[in-house]
């Protein structure tokens, strides 16, 4: 018989706790944790005492579990739960990441610990991932490209943060880009203009005007759009420099937004209305969020039975797209997009091979 394999601070699939406070607040680990659903088993103490539970049923592999115990020599490692490990995972991103990243790692961490919180996180193959993944039927494959990035960043970060000694998802590959291929016609933006022109519409609708015209002429995130403020308006109404982003931590740098003349005009518009804080506001004098303008455009595309893809973003891969068309290089659109280099560019827009009228005007200018 094995020594009993039960050591004092080990939970059955559960971080120990004082691990988790020696790294996170209470609060803030109350605070993700709340955003995952009840699928972990949390007991520390039972009855006033510690409650001891065997690794495994079987000797054979409690002894082999016990064998890693020593190997990576502490037990937090490899009785670790899933849900206990998003939990952690979350926290520190709430603190380390954007608001949208985190919110990505929180929505689809959360959901995968809803389905395989309570095994060992180093029991997890990618299997589990990509049977995860096709059980969820209305998710597209760039959702399910998100889902995938973000369990896979929770795994590689708890090896960072020394939590595991390997990766189990390390050999799970990523879907590929999904190239956004449907770009707003003059036409379309015309009429989503004129549904949103205030005329014969009411307030709520009017104030959506001045979005669709920013999104349009700044080729920025729905976000950029939504966030940017007053104080954000360079003096000579140039360019939006946003100290706060999307990719901040990964640039480095303020986004810079360039501004076109009537994206100049709308902005000095705005700064007319209200001298701090976000500059489009809607019907209650309220910011708007990124989901309040993706409803707004799914309400416009179904009124004007438009083309499914036709979303907010689809702004952005527009004016990359006929940025591109009218001669703009690919390293200097990627400025304008905001991007650290020309890759994502590449990859997303390199369905313009296929424009014969571009490639065609492309292959004179090359021979002069």
């Amino acid at each position: 018989m094995i020594p009993e394999l039960i050591p004092p601070s080990v939970t059955t699939g559960v971080f120990c706790c004082d691990t988790i406070a020696r790294n996170f607040s209470r609060e803030r680990v109350r605070h993700a944790e709340a955003i995952l659903l009840e699928s972990a088993q949390r007991v520390v103490r039972e009855n006033g005492r510690r409650r001891n539970l065997k690794l495994d049923e079987d000797e054979t592999a409690a002894y082999r579990i016990w064998s890693e115990m020593v190997a990576v020599g502490g037990v937090e490692h490899v009785t670790a739960s899933v849900a206990a490990m998003a939990s952690a995972f979350v926290a520190w991103a709430m603190q380390n990441t954007a608001k949208g990243t985190w919110g990505n790692y929180g929505t689809y961490c959360a959901q995968f610990a809803n389905v395989y919180g309570q095994r060992f996180a180093r029991d997890i193959k990618p299997f589990h991932v990509t049977r995860w993944l096709d059980e969820k039927d209305n998710w597209s494959q760039a959702t399910k490209r998100t889902a995938i990035i973000s369990v896979k960043r929770m795994f590689s970060w708890s090896v960072e943060m020394g939590l595991m000694p390997s990766d189990p998802l390390k050999t799970l590959k990523r879907p590929g880009r999904v190239n956004r291929e449907v770009v707003i016609t003059p036409e379309q933006h015309a009429a989503m203009i004129a549904k949103s022109d205030g005329r014969g519409q009411t307030r709520r609708a009017a104030c959506f005007r001045p979005v669709l015209i920013a999104l349009k002429h700044s080729g920025g995130r729905p976000s950029t759009v939504a966030s940017v403020r007053a104080e954000d308006v360079a003096e000579d109404l140039s360019m939006w420099v946003l100290n706060e982003h999307k990719t901040r931590k990964k640039t480095r740098r303020p986004l810079l937004v360039y501004l076109s003349p009537c994206l100049q005009t709308l902005t000095r518009i705005a700064l007319h209305q209200r001298k701090s804080g976000e500059l489009f506001r809607n019907a209650r004098s309220e910011p708007w969020t990124r989901n309040a303008i993706r409803i707004r455009m799914k309400r416009l595309r179904e009124s004007l039975q438009l083309p499914k893809g036709t979303i907010a973003y689809a702004y952005r891969h527009t004016y990359a797209t006929n940025a591109m068309l009218n001669g703009v290089d690919i390293a200097t659109t990627a400025e304008l997009l905001g991007h650290t280099d020309v890759r994502m560019v590449s990859e997303v827009y390199g369905h313009l091979a296929g424009a014969p009228e571009h490639m065609k005007a492309a292959a004179k200018r090359a021979v002069g």
